[in-house]
């Protein structure tokens, strides 16, 4: 004759579930809040012993395979985004660049009427003012001397090409932005003749005071997100070949497993 024999149920704040029979030593995390399910069954080895064995062994390592999961697709989708803004913010800048070639430059003439421009800054809306300067150089090429525009940065080129600006400042009020380009004009008076870097072929007849985008710093900013992106996903390939996202359905399995067995009394 089969005796009654209990299994417990415990189910945690967090929504886990622990099993164990009676007779078996009980986990000390039942000590913390949360419910005890007790129910009576007949103490059969092969319609007991094994469903809980299966439920524990299973519920051990759900832990480990989901946190894994989660930090892959963590990873995953944040070299994503670390990709596309150093492809904003590096790659193309860099890629625009290197259009301009390294020359020698001399100043032809500085305009004394500057135009008042507004800051680009599409994630604000009290733009500030700017003055904008216009200031145009004399380079040789092949023993041909060209005029250009010039520009800082390429990022002044990007942003206020068609207006021909040399640079800007973007302070809060427009005296500092007035008195900022007047050092600018007083500094290019004083050195009328600097390095340069110039574009006759790719971007027509300008040019540009400085270069700040190195190729090893396009390397590393390329290198990095790709390696974590294609580690990340190789990771998840590999879960998906040996879990194929039964982790996510271990509850579900604990709740149909609840369901069929016959109660007799519930204690909380």
């Amino acid at each position: 004759a089969t005796r009654d024999c209990c299994l417990v149920i415990f189910k945690l704040r967090t929504g886990a579930s622990l099993f164990w029979a009676d007779g078996l030593p009980k986990p000390e995390v039942v000590t913390q809040t949360g419910t005890i399910i007790w129910q009576f069954l007949p103490c059969d080895p092969v319609n007991m012993t094994l469903p809980i064995a299966r439920l524990i062994h299973a519920h051990g390592n759900s832990t480990f395979r989901r946190a894994a999961y989660i930090f892959c697709v963590t990873l995953l989708t944040c070299s994503l985004l670390t990709g596309i803004i150093i492809l904003y913010l590096v790659v193309l800048p860099y890629l625009h660049e290197h259009g301009f070639e390294e020359s020698v430059c001399r100043i032809e003439s500085i305009e004394k009427h500057m135009p008042i421009l507004k800051c680009e800054n599409r994630c604000s809306r009290e733009r500030s003012l700017f003055p904008c300067l216009h200031v145009t150089v004399v380079f040789e090429k092949n023993g041909t001397k060209y005029s250009a525009t010039l520009f800082d940065t390429i990022e002044t080129h990007e942003h206020y090409r068609r207006y021909k600006c040399v640079t800007h400042y973007c302070h809060k009020r427009l005296e500092e932005n007035l008195f900022a380009i007047r050092v600018f004009q007083w500094r290019l008076e004083k050195r009328p003749v600097f390095r340069c870097f110039v574009s006759w072929a790719v971007h027509g007849n300008e040019a540009l005071m400085y270069k700040y985008h190195r190729p090893s710093t396009v390397f590393y900013g390329v290198f990095l997100p790709v390696t974590c992106f294609l580690t990340s996903l190789i990771c998840l390939l590999i879960l998906w070949h040996y879990d194929r996202c039964r982790v996510w359905h271990l509850q579900e399995d604990s709740l149909r497993f609840i369901s069929a067995v016959p109660r007799r009394g519930t204690m909380e």
